[in-house]
This record gives structure tokens, sequence and C-alpha cells, in this order.
């Protein structure tokens, strides 16, 4: 039954956008709205990944990677943006030493990331239609690029530039890429 209704407001969402009709309509029908997250799992697997030795691997050097880059490049108070940021699964560990800010269009994750990481800012919306008045010094989105059309990627990446402090970095990692199969 919850996956026709998830189906049917799918459906619905579809074809409100494709006739032009109420986009705020159609966004609170979006089925991310109605996702609820298994807080009885890790924040891994909140996330979406797997626990598997291999999976555990490849998060763990992207941890690395985004330490490695805080410390080099960032001073203490500077400002990071996760875009996608799920339930602050690579957000958490730089919340007492940075500014952070986490972007989910899921109000389930953005629950979670409250209660992780309760010095985070958050806002729940889609990265594309938000409008952002800050300027970051690191923006971060992990795994999240498949969820950008193709048609979006100039505004995407126009977006970040307009979002970024002069010499900020943008990190991008396509962990979803992983899989056993």
């Amino acid at each position: 039954l919850a996956r026709k209704k998830i189906l049917n407001n799918i459906a619905i969402n579809n074809v409100l956008i494709a006739l032009k009709l109420d986009r705020k309509y159609a966004d609170y029908l979006h089925y991310y709205n109605h996702f609820v997250p298994d807080k009885s799992k890790s924040l891994q697997e909140i996330a979406g990944y797997s626990i598997h030795p291999e999976i555990n691997a490849v998060l763990n050097r992207v941890h690395q990677e985004l330490s490695t880059i805080r410390q080099k490049y960032l001073h203490p108070g500077d400002s990071i943006l996760d875009i996608g940021c799920g339930p602050g699964l690579f957000l958490k560990d730089a919340a007492s030493e940075y500014k952070t800010t986490g972007l989910d269009i899921t109000p389930g994750m953005i629950e979670i990331l409250r209660e992780v990481s309760p010095s985070t800012k958050t806002i729940l919306g889609n990265f594309l239609d938000t409008e952002i008045h800050e300027k970051f010094n690191l923006i971060q989105a992990i795994g999240m690029l498949i969820y950008i059309n193709r048609g979006s990627l100039d505004r995407f990446f126009e977006k970040i530039y307009n979002l970024l402090h002069p010499n900020g970095i943008f990190l991008h990692s396509y962990a979803h890429a992983l899989s056993r199969k």
C-alpha cells in the first residue's frame, strides 16, 4: 500500500510538472517527503550505503580526503556546505571546528542531522531551487550528483561557483557508483 501511494504521488508529481502546474504542490507530493529513515540503523546505512567491508573502506577514504582538505585549506570557523547531506554522515565530523550547513531535500534526513549535529545549520530543500545568501569556504557534494539531471548541470555548477568564497573549494565524490554487482 505504501509503495502504491508513493508511485501514485510520483505519477501525479510528474504530470503536474509536465503541465507546469503549481511547482510547490508538486514538490509537496515528492516521494522524498514520505521517506522515513530507520533510526535503528547506522548513519552509513541511513545514508544508503551498505556496511560491506569494501564499501566501508571506500567511505573511510572519503572521510579521510575530507579531513585532509579541511586541515590543509580551511581555518577554524570557516564555512562548509554539504549539498545532499542526508543524515550528516560526511558533515558531523567537521561541526565542532567549522561553521557547517547541511542541505537535503528529505525532511527525515534533516531531522536526523539535527540530532547528530545540533550546531549545524540545516536547510530543507532542493539545492537548485533554494535561495542561499551565504558564501562558503568548502562546498561538498558526496554521492548526490546522480540526482542532478544533465540539463541542470550548468546551473548546478554556476550556483556552486557563486556560493564559494574566492579560492573556495568544491569537492564532489561519486560514492554511489560503488556496487558489489
